[in-house]
């Protein structure tokens, strides 16, 4: 699984972006009681995921493969989700604030 945040320099309000290159990945049964099954990313992330397998992953509240949650840059390309679940929102992917 993936956790991709926001750096943030204290004092400042200069936030560091990070970026996520996934190619050619298969994720299959990950699973969290919070966000995001496979990958949660959060706040001034870039994240590109392309010839990958999402199956099987499961979220204990939002985005049974994916959750995007605030400034997430997300770009999927040539890619499956197959039987990804969430207990409440995404079975899939969830995103809020965020550009699929």
């Amino acid at each position: 699984a993936v956790y991709a945040g926001e750096y943030e320099c204290y004092g400042s309000s200069y936030h560091l972006t990070t970026s996520v290159n996934i190619i050619n990945t298969i994720f299959d049964s990950c699973s969290t009681s919070g966000n995001g099954g496979s990958i949660r990313a959060i706040e001034y992330t870039q994240i590109s995921v392309s010839s990958s397998l999402f199956f099987g992953c499961r979220a204990g509240v939002d985005g049974g493969a994916l959750s995007l949650e605030g400034n997430v840059f997300f770009m999927l390309a040539q890619s499956c989700l197959f039987e990804n679940e969430a207990l409440h929102s995404g079975g899939a992917i969830y995103g809020v604030d965020s550009m699929l």
